[in-house]
């Protein structure tokens, strides 16, 4: 899989990982594949619809051949992220009861029953993909001539950002939260920045990047990055939006 993309955008760099059919995280199920070969299918509980899990770890699983199954909360009409995962492949499961805690027992009850699945932690939280991520950091870098001054990027499950700053020490990072409550153990030495959307909600067309991004997700990192972000800083673009 090739490196990402980084291109320039206003006073800033971006990786652009929506130039990635799935995104960042069709890096690191690749990488969860490698470390378990003997795992033919994965499964993973989701917290909200809006989510681009579910898209990235059903490209990844129709891309490397792989049975994946996942757990929402049902609704009256699938979210347009929810349909094109199905049109990729993911075997769908709603439940009436659908929190978090619910879908999550789900996926891990099915993959326990199974001993060719596994179940995929929230945010592809896993070493595998930390290490990943330390990986893909290290050859942004070679592209950048260095380690860049400052990154951004949206904080959900902190993964990303955690696994970036093992590959860049001295770099200052910022984590903008766009979903549940997170902790400072949650995103490293980041520092933390709250988002007051809801994740559901899309931020305002003058707040919007100049290049694909998921509304629910990376769009909201922008506005703070033109307030308070250096120049030459780090955005990391995780994934584009899916057309309804």
């Amino acid at each position: 899989m090739k490196d990402p993309v980084v291109i320039k955008h206003d006073n800033f760099r971006v990786v652009r990982d929506d130039l990635l059919p799935g995104g960042t995280k069709v890096r690191l199920a690749k990488a969860l594949f490698d470390a378990y070969p003997d795992k033919t299918c994965f499964a993973y509980g989701g917290g909200v619809a809006a989510g681009m899990a579910q898209v990235a770890l059903a490209q990844a699983c129709k891309q490397f051949n792989k049975e994946f199954h996942m757990w929402l909360a049902k609704r009256n009409e699938l979210h347009p992220y929810t349909k094109r995962a199905v049109e990729l492949g993911m075997h769908l499961h709603e439940l009436k009861m659908g929190m978090l805690s619910v879908t999550r027992a789900r996926s891990r009850e099915f993959a326990a029953a199974r001993e060719d699945c596994l179940d995929i932690p929230m945010g592809l939280d896993i070493e595998p993909c930390l290490a990943e991520l330390e990986r893909v950091g290290r050859n942004v870098s070679k592209q950048l001539g260095g380690d860049p001054k400052e990154c951004w990027s949206v904080a959900a499950s902190g993964t990303l950002t955690r696994g970036l700053q093992r590959a860049w020490p001295k770099t200052k990072f910022f984590a903008v939260q766009i979903g549940h409550k997170l902790n400072q153990a949650d995103v490293g030495r980041a520092e933390l920045i709250v988002c007051p959307l809801k994740f559901q909600q899309k931020p305002k067309k003058e707040d919007r990047p100049p290049f694909p991004a998921v509304p629910e997700y990376d769009q909201k990192a922008w506005k703070y990055m033109k307030e308070m972000a250096c120049r030459n800083a780090l955005f990391w673009n995780v994934a584009g939006d899916v057309p309804a």
